[in-house]
């Protein structure tokens, strides 16, 4: 003879969580901790200088690209070269990964005159490889 089994169903709600397992985080919490960005600050060289750089949001990089977009139909080409520029400065911080205040750092038209074109390619390309996450890797090969 085969064996039955029992199903039980519970018809009680089950009790509130307080915590989120295993994170610890109170659900009430939840979005504010979701919409955290992350500021992780990674030791690279730039410019000849070591500095610490951060991971740009997604948000970042897609108003980046607009206002690229947008540049380019102008063809004003001094308006784009300092748009790259300025994302390179925008992503320098301290390392703890706050922002470095603005004052502390040469605008996009002072670097833009003090560097030839491959150094600030160089720079612009390594932001945008950290902004996608290829850094780290890149550097370990």
């Amino acid at each position: 003879m085969g064996r039955c089994r029992r199903l039980l169903i519970y018809t009680a709600t089950p009790p509130e969580w307080p915590l989120l397992p295993p994170y610890g985080i109170k659900a009430t919490n939840l979005k504010s901790v979701l919409l955290q960005p992350k500021s992780t600050a990674i030791k690279t060289e730039l410019l000849g200088a070591q500095v610490y750089i951060r991971r740009r949001t997604a948000g970042e990089l897609i108003r980046y690209e607009e206002e690229l977009d947008a540049a380019q139909a102008t063809g004003n080409v001094r308006a784009i070269s300092e748009m790259s520029v300025q994302l390179v400065l925008d992503s320098l911080v301290n390392p703890d990964g706050s922002p470095i205040k603005a004052e502390l750092l040469p605008t996009a038209a002072e670097l833009l005159e003090a560097h030839d074109n491959p150094t600030l390619m160089a720079a612009i390309e390594c932001v945008k490889t950290h902004a996608i996450g290829k850094l780290e890797a890149a550097e370990k090969n």
